[in-house]
């Protein structure tokens, strides 16, 4: 990749298919100044057709070794190799990564995580960041800087003020989140490291100008990051998908806007401690201010909106026990769901405006329920002529058909007949059209009700906002509001990137309510239940239709009905004995009404957010 400056053409860019080992794919005496890699862990992470991440141990070493050997000859010589990977991996092959490299420093990156949780160990949290020198590299660890703890001191403030010293150096344990979902930079790829710990790193170790390398480049992150920073960058992989991902000649900046100093992450607060307040007088106004502010007060700082204001305001009134302002001290009461009561309207409850990115139905479309499911007929029916002509299996030849259906990497496929009730043909409960739905990524999960309830009842008691999103994403689907057709004339979910991009940020920001299992895959097996129900319903009708509210729309309308009803249930104040009494008496209900409690239409409303515009 080449770049037309004012001293003429330059290189900032080589990208290569194949491994660093080879001498044809990375040169020796490069004068690659540093190394940034995070290579695969040999964990059978997916990284696509050409790369094996489950080898035998002594070939994934020797694999590594052979890498970094090459790595050692192709760089200057003062440079840096820095490997993020696990510390109980790194130590067993600390002989092989040392034999050239030097050993310099141990760095800890801390990240919060959802995930990993173990009844015998400690929460896995974090990973080794191992920096390797050959030769003796120069270190410009004042450009990235964390604040002073105690700025109010005459010292510091003479740093501060006089010297123009921001902060003082990093400590050798970095926290820095995860790569989510929902990032600016994240990429549809196994294990991406935030580009918020590639700059630190870049800018620590180089100038503009030297030569970053990773030789397991995967999306290419570290390139990007070192040419907008105004550094060339090296790379390569063996996965010949990546190449979508490698940079262009419009990510290197030859003139960047680096600062002198920087802080290493936002410290929003700071201004606050430099003036005079200790970090523990801070969290006491904070906590003060919160407690005894109105919703509408609160409204007023940028980014809450009066909807967020206003839960928040109740759910922090029913975890002290009381309606009124909050105690100022801690306490002990359970926290319980918000208030859910009908006489707030739906625009009080959400709006645009006031909340950023949700997810809703339409005052139009809400108000026209027997419209909608009217309307949705026709592409019902046509899914379901679609799925008669999909290859039939049994429960020995198991043949699964795709749907077309998708959200994300997440697809939907079928298996028919006989599969999804478990039967044979000449059994009296056969039916050619059961059909058992699967999900491409979970391919063995077959859920029962309550682990489709369950990830949505406890999203009801975390955010009440979010869960009426899900519902509404729900009831779209149930009324077929956002399939359309593909080439072959099929009817397949088309859900738009905004609703997507909402999937991803709640899953991400509430991954507690869904693991093992993701909020796409969730609501796509929802909808293969849902399909099912249709196809089964219109085959023995026999006429060729499908019945209204029967099938789909009930099936979807009960999920929702049942997620609240337990988040209710078992979120009320109220003693261990009476709530297995309310959970048992509504289990009850269920069981008589042979699971299809239906929502009226006066009653959905409840359940979903509903846009006046």
């Amino acid at each position: 990749m080449r770049y037309e400056g004012a001293e003429g053409e330059s290189i900032v860019g080589e990208f290569h298919y194949g491994s660093a080992s080879d001498p044809k794919v990375l040169e020796s005496g490069k004068g690659i100044k540093t190394f940034l890699t995070d290579p695969p862990y040999n964990l059978g992470f997916d990284y696509g057709p050409e790369v094996n991440d489950r080898q035998p141990e002594e070939d994934y070493h020797q694999m590594m070794e052979d890498v970094f050997d090459a790595c050692y000859e192709a760089a200057d010589e003062d440079a840096n190799l820095f490997i993020i990977h696990y510390p109980q991996d790194l130590a067993k092959m600390w002989p092989r990564l040392t034999k050239k490299w030097k050993f310099h420093q141990w760095i800890t990156w801390a990240y919060p995580a959802n995930f990993g949780h173990s009844s015998k160990r400690w929460t896995n949290a974090s990973r080794t960041i191992l920096w390797l020198v050959k030769g003796e590299p120069e270190f410009y660890g004042e450009r990235v800087v964390q604040p002073y703890r105690i700025p109010t001191d005459k010292r510091i403030r003479k740093l501060f003020h006089e010297e123009g010293q921001i902060g003082t150096s990093l400590y050798n344990w970095w926290v820095v989140n995860l790569c989510k979902n929902v990032s600016r930079d994240k990429r549809d790829y196994s294990n991406q490291i935030p580009e918020e710990l590639l700059e630190r790193v870049i800018l620590s170790t180089t100038n503009e100008g030297d030569l970053v390398a990773d030789p397991f480049s995967g999306t290419f992150s570290t390139s990007r990051t070192a040419m907008q920073l105004g550094r060339r960058a090296w790379g390569c992989d063996l996965n010949p998908e990546v190449i979508k991902w490698r940079p262009t000649i419009s990510d290197y900046q030859p003139d960047p806007d680096i600062p002198e100093q920087q802080y290493d992450r936002e410290y929003p607060l700071y201004e606050f401690m430099e003036a005079g307040l200790t970090e523990g007088q801070l969290n006491r106004v904070v906590s003060h201010l919160l407690r005894n502010s109105s919703a509408e007060q609160l409204a007023r700082a940028p980014g809450i909106g009066i909807g967020g204001a206003r839960a928040f305001k109740e759910r922090l009134a029913s975890s002290n026990g009381t309606s009124g302002p909050s105690r100022t001290s801690g306490g002990s009461g359970q926290s319980t769901l918000g208030n859910f009561s009908s006489e707030k309207s739906s625009k009080e409850r959400a709006s645009r405006e006031d909340d950023g990115l949700r997810i809703g139905i339409s005052r139009e479309m809400f108000d026209s329920q027997t419209k909608m499911t009217r309307g949705s007929k026709e592409i019902r029916e046509s899914m379901i002529q679609c799925s008669m002509r999909w290859d039939s299996g049994s429960q020995e030849n198991r043949v699964f058909s795709e749907s077309g259906n998708k959200i994300g990497r997440v697809s939907l496929e079928y298996g028919k007949p006989g599969m999804f009730a478990g039967v044979s043909p000449g059994v009296s409960t056969y039916k050619p059209m059961d059909m058992r739905p699967r999900i491409s990524t979970k391919p063995e999960w077959v859920p029962d009700a309550w682990e489709l309830y369950a990830p949505l009842s406890e999203l009801w008691t975390l955010d009440e906002v979010a869960a009426r999103e899900v519902n509404s994403i729900l009831m779209r689907i149930a009324w077929c509001e956002c399939f359309s057709q593909n080439e072959r004339g099929e009817f397949v979910l088309d859900l738009d990137e905004q609703t997507i991009r909402r999937i991803e940020q709640i899953d991400s920001e509430y991954s507690q309510c869904f693991r093992p299992y993701s909020l796409s895959e969730i609501i796509l097996f929802i909808e293969g239940i849902a399909h099912t129900d249709d196809t089964n319903q219109f085959q023995p009708n026999r006429n060729g239709k499908v019945e209204g509210q029967s099938g789909r729309i009930r099936y979807i309308k009960t999920t929702i009905r049942c997620a609240r009803n337990i988040a209710d249930v078992m979120g009320k104040k109220t003693t261990e004995k009476e709530r297995r009494k309310n959970l048992a008496k509504f289990i009850n209900d269920i069981a008589r009404s042979k699971g299809m409690t239906n929502i009226s239409q006066s009653e959905l409303e409840e359940y979903v957010l509903v846009f006046d515009k």
